[in-house]
């Protein structure tokens, strides 16, 4: 059977959490090569198509969320920020991913899960104090919590929260209509 293409994957994996290795990618154009004169050889009108993913625009992505309100309920404190779950849903996916898998660490499945520590989460404060923390959204359902028990600085209204390997599957997997909140603006910034 002929073929016009052949797509030999959908992504390059990233390097999400500390201890992930990174793609070698010398490595991987010296088999694809080989293969593909190999493929090409015999089909020659086929052309070969390999997709880069989140290879090119997961690192180059940030998602900045504002702190909206902060309180203590039965002695532990919560840091609101706008638009998480229904902002970048990939870490309140995280978070609900080690809920359901108990004391084990849950498998990936991509695009949903990645790790545990796939994200992380930079805060934009002036204090020099710290506290201990859960970082939620804004929406009414305990889906909505990004980071669990962490250290953060001191963190107060109108302050400014970023997470990283926000630059694929962000907003395409995000429901963003949840609740009928704002939708967080996309912002592009050319690198030239």
């Amino acid at each position: 059977m002929d073929f016009d293409y052949l797509n030999m994957g959908s992504g390059m994996g990233i390097t999400y959490g500390p201890d992930d290795e990174p793609l070698d990618i010398p490595a991987l154009a010296e088999v694809v090569c080989a293969e593909s004169a190999v493929f090409a050889g015999k089909h020659p009108q086929t052309k070969i198509l390999m997709e880069t993913g989140r290879y090119v625009t997961g690192h180059a992505g940030l998602y900045v969320t504002k702190v909206v309100d902060k309180k203590t309920s039965r002695g532990k404190t919560f840091v609101l920020l706008k638009n998480t779950l229904n902002g970048f849903i990939r870490p309140s996916m995280a978070r609900m991913a080690e809920f359901f898998a108990g004391d084990e660490e849950p498998k990936s499945n991509e695009p949903f899960f990645t790790s545990s520590d796939a994200f992380a989460f930079i805060p934009l404060s002036d204090s020099e104090e710290i506290e201990w923390v859960t970082l939620v959204g804004n929406l009414c359902t305990a889906s909505d919590v990004i980071a669990e028990d962490v250290w953060m600085p001191v963190l107060e209204e109108g302050d400014l929260v970023v997470m990283t390997n926000a630059g694929a599957y962000a907003a395409s997997i995000t429901p963003m209509q949840f609740s009928s909140q704002e939708k967080p603006a996309e912002i592009f910034l050319p690198l030239f």
